[in-house]
């Protein structure tokens, strides 16, 4: 063990955790304490930057002091006056990160959402009590640790890299992941209304996030998934707030009107303060909990099943095997932060002045009166009443572009069941019907099964290295993803993209951030510090 292995002689380096746009985290050993820890340590060409290390450090200044089992303890940081003193030091905290957990094992039923709901609640408390409102609240920012049984056992709220007083506007506030003026800081995917108009946020705004993230757990995507950024924040200013049974069926209409409160957009409208929504969550998790499982012989019809169905699991397609760690939410906000330009405040007299997109049309019901065939009998002076024959097959109804709970009801209105469920990645929202086995008024045999694709509510990362900042951004919004463009002076073309993360192919929840690098100027390559792979960390450069 060499000096080079520790941090501030105090943390023994052990082992990479992960790397991303800002900072590398490492698995350590705090010899003071005995401890193991999270070591992140800023980039070194980041850290020569005075204002930059300031605001690395501010993460841990906002903390210090804070106290709940709910929120990762910061138990050291260094000063910044060099780039080998610009660290934190953080309580090692096991678990995986909400958005992986959904995307692993499914949405989550609605007693461990609301478990999750209740447990971000109560380290809010504590943490807008000292003043300070989260504003980057979000799944990947929600680590979980389940038993054996899947009961939720922990809960912890991280990344504070967002977090300030209450009432300080988020426009360009964050000069880690972009310039003063540029737009509003925050998660677009998450952030409240008055966050992405560059209000000042309250408590309320961080309430907004837990609704949303709850919403997340219980769907298996954002509040508002839309195609690109500006469709996203518009969706947030003045969209109606959505109901997750809807996506989620099976959820209660109770759970359904927290939601909704929680998702209003004039902040005095949501709940009070974090204590309130808590409580307002207590009697549902009761509830919840003693709900009776349905007994062996009340096996609910094949509709019943399929409106009762959580989300399907990313299935059949598998995603790559790699190593993921709970402390990759310490990577730098950049990579789940996005700089959402100001056409936030911009997007509502547009979106106010425009038609609202019309509902998919009902699908139309079979007649409901069969072919009547008269059979007369010459023996009987009276003729005999009618008898309906059944028909042999029937036209099939159109079914894509349907949620799989409306489907399968159109289904079952023309005579035919839900056959097998496959999952497809995709931009597409998830249980949204994709394809069916048979065409479009197709006759099929009535009472047969028809196999339906609906979407997965995953998709994956497209290619776009060398692709210039504006056609990357739209491959990438495209893809059903949310495009957060870093400029770096890396070496490459002035203006393409350099490096992309999460990788090209890897799989992520629709509605994710995808971070592109985008060249700004030339450096000499031997002399570059590069910026760390997600997967493969490139080594420290000497001191």
């Amino acid at each position: 063990m060499t000096d080079a292995d520790e941090v501030n002689a105090r943390f023994r380096i052990r082992a990479l955790l992960g790397s991303g746009a800002t900072a590398s985290v490492y698995d350590a050993l705090d010899t003071t304490t005995g401890d193991r820890v999270a070591v992140k340590v800023l980039h070194p060409h980041l850290a020569d930057d005075p204002a930059l290390a300031r605001a690395f450090l501010r993460e841990a200044e906002i903390v210090a002091g804070l106290s709940h089992p709910g929120l990762s303890a910061s138990v050291a940081r260094g000063d910044g006056a060099t780039p080998s003193r610009s660290w934190t030091a953080w309580e090692f905290v096991e678990g995986v990160s909400l958005a992986e957990t959904v995307r692993e094992s499914g949405a989550l039923d609605h007693a461990s959402a609301l478990t999750v709901a209740a447990s971000l609640l109560d380290a809010l408390q504590v943490l807008h009590s000292a003043g300070i409102v989260h504003r980057d609240i979000s799944p990947v920012n929600v680590l979980i640790a389940r038993g054996a049984d899947a009961r939720i056992l922990d809960v912890h709220l991280i990344d504070f890299g967002l977090s300030a007083p209450v009432g300080e506007s988020a426009r360009g506030a964050d000069v880690l992941r972009s310039a003063a003026g540029e737009g509003v800081v925050g998660n677009a995917s998450y952030a409240s209304p008055e966050q992405l108009r560059g209000d000042p946020v309250g408590v309320a705004g961080d309430l907004y996030q837990v609704a949303g993230v709850l919403y997340f757990a219980l769907a298996g995507t954002p509040p508002f998934p839309r195609s690109s950024v500006a469709d996203t924040v518009r969706a947030h200013l003045t969209a109606l707030p959505p109901t997750a049974s809807v996506a989620a069926p099976g959820v209660p209409v109770a759970v359904d009107r927290l939601i909704v409160r929680a998702l209003l957009k004039e902040p005095a409208e949501r709940y009070p303060d974090a204590r309130a929504m808590r409580a307002a969550i207590d009697p549902l998790l009761s509830t919840a909990h003693r709900e009776p499982a349905l007994p062996e012989d009340s096996a609910p019809t094949p509709t019943r099943v399929l409106t009762a169905a959580r989300p399907l699991a990313p299935a059949p397609i598998e995603p790559e095997p790699r190593a993921t760690s709970p402390w990759l939410w310490v990577l730098g906000a950049a990579a789940v932060t996005v700089v959402v330009a100001v056409i936030a405040a911009a997007a509502l007299p547009t979106a106010s002045g425009s038609a609202a997109a019309p509902a998919p049309a009902a699908p139309t019901a079979v007649a409901s009166a069969d072919p009547v065939v008269a059979t007369p009998i010459p023996t009987l002076p009276d003729p005999v009443p009618t008898t309906p024959v059944a028909p042999t097959s029937v036209p099939m109804p159109e079914v894509r572009g349907l949620a799989l709970a409306d489907a399968a009801e159109a289904l079952r209105r023309a005579g035919l069941l839900p056959g097998v469920v496959t999952a497809h990645d995709g931009p597409s929202v998830a249980q949204t019907v994709l394809a069916a086995g048979a065409d479009v008024a197709a006759e099929v045999p009535m009472g047969s099964a028809v196999d339906l694709a609906v979407a997965s509510g995953w998709t994956v990362v497209p290619e776009v290295a060398s692709f210039a900042e504006r056609d990357a951004v739209g491959l990438v919004s495209a893809a059903g993803l949310v495009p957060l463009v870093v400029r770096e002076p890396r070496p490459g073309i002035i203006g393409a993209v350099v490096a992309v993360e999460p990788a090209v192919a890897t799989r992520q929840v629709l509605g994710s951030t995808v971070t592109i690098v985008v060249a700004t100027a030339s450096v000499p390559s031997p002399t570059a510090t590069p910026r760390p792979s997600a997967t493969v960390p490139s080594p420290a450069p000497s001191s």
